[in-house]
């Protein structure tokens, strides 16, 4: 991102944290795991899929950041919020 803007990466961290009050690694967290979010409520991908789809290849750091940014194991979030499938 840094790149694309013309600035040194130190400028664009400092007005990025300035602009949205995060970092921009924690910007681009929040928004992976928003996406993991989803994807795991459809119930359609294995929590290892959604790991790899939302650009995360180390999954052990994924579902610890997503329990840290949740509160829930993305299992935990999956029986919570995945829809009930009829019998």
């Amino acid at each position: 991102m840094a790149g694309q803007s013309g600035l040194s990466r130190r400028t664009f961290a400092r007005r990025f944290a300035t602009a949205t009050g995060r970092r921009p690694i924690n910007y681009v967290h929040a928004l992976r795991i928003e996406r993991a979010r989803q994807l795991i409520e459809a119930g359609t991908f294995s929590i290892d899929d959604v790991g790899y789809q939302v650009g995360y290849e180390d999954l052990a750091f994924f579902r610890r950041l997503f329990r840290r940014m949740t509160g829930l194991t993305p299992a935990a979030y999956r029986r919570k919020f995945a829809p009930i499938v009829a019998p």
